[in-house]
């Protein structure tokens, strides 16, 4: 790995192959990445209302919108219903209809409020902590995983705490989004699952399991609360692209040769975008660790 450089001077992340190869390149990397697969398993969340309105993917980028639009754009102020169907529609995100049955979820959820906490007449809607933490969760278990390979991320975890971060991590990773970066862009292999409800843990589940050991439907079925078919339908997916290899012991299915260097790819691009918001908000002068 070279010396830490400075990300600071781009206007948005750097993610060309270079950069990312850097990553990958390093000695620890693989331990790295299976142990960030193990984290994303352990803190997924589904519910059976939101997988409704939007997959798994969408509800990620919508919820960072919120937090972007209200630390960005609303300076902390919130956001209104309008604002988040417009840019949800430039976006290509969902429709409007869906962005308003997801909003309304939210709420019912605890997950939104009311700007000002009280008056239902307000039209301003705000991140709850809850929301705050939800995404604190995982942030803070990524930004130690990349304190061990580069001392830049040190305090970054910590740095969560301060709501005016997480937004700032929101705002990067939306306005890489904004400029058509999609993560997985850099990740073709991944697209066959990335749209299936709990697709994507499905995979990770099959990386963090034993060599060679093999993981059952039934019981990936279970633990993400889908159906068997489902679930059966994604793994012959990815093993179509080379993710999964069907095992012969009841009916199983274990990594396949094209599922680490997919998830390699998949989370250096993931460490890059995190590592780029943390030098960025130093740079500016933000209290956010040492």
């Amino acid at each position: 790995m070279s010396q830490p450089r400075s990300l600071a001077t781009h206007n948005s992340v750097d993610l060309s192959p270079a950069i990312l190869a850097e990553w990958e390149s390093h000695p620890a990397f693989p331990d790295l990445v299976r142990r960030a697969a193990a984290v994303s398993v352990e803190l997924y969340r589904g519910h059976w209302m939101l997988n409704r309105l939007l997959n798994d993917r969408g509800r990620l980028i919508a919820s960072l919108m919120i937090l972007d639009l209200h630390f960005s754009a609303g300076s902390g102020q919130g956001f209104t219903a309008a604002q988040m169907r417009r840019h949800a529609i430039e976006c290509g995100l969902c429709s409007p209809g869906r962005i308003t049955a997801f909003l309304a979820t939210l709420r019912l959820s605890g997950l939104l409020a009311h700007a000002d906490g009280q008056n239902p007449g307000n039209r301003r809607l705000a991140p709850t902590e809850a929301l705050l933490d939800v995404h604190r969760a995982r942030w803070r278990r990524v930004f130690a995983l990349l304190a061990e390979l580069r001392p830049e991320a040190r305090g970054a975890s910590e740095a969560l705490q301060d709501p005016a971060f997480v937004g700032h991590c929101a705002g990067v990773v939306m306005e890489a989004y904004r400029r058509g970066q999609r993560l997985y862009d850099f990740v073709p292999a991944l697209t066959a699952i990335a749209d299936r409800d709990a697709g994507l843990m499905v995979v990770l589940s099959l990386l963090t399991a034993d060599p060679g050991q093999s993981v059952s439907v039934s019981d990936l079925a279970r633990r993400f609360s889908v159906a068997r078919s489902h679930v059966l339908e994604t793994l012959r997916a990815a093993e179509r692209s080379g993710l999964a290899v069907a095992a012969s012991e009841r009916g199983g299915y274990r990594a396949g040769p094209d599922l680490a260097p997919a998830m390699g790819r998949f989370f250096s691009v993931i460490f890059e975008v995190y590592l780029h918001a943390f030098v960025t908000a130093r740079v500016r002068g933000w209290d956010v660790g040492g």
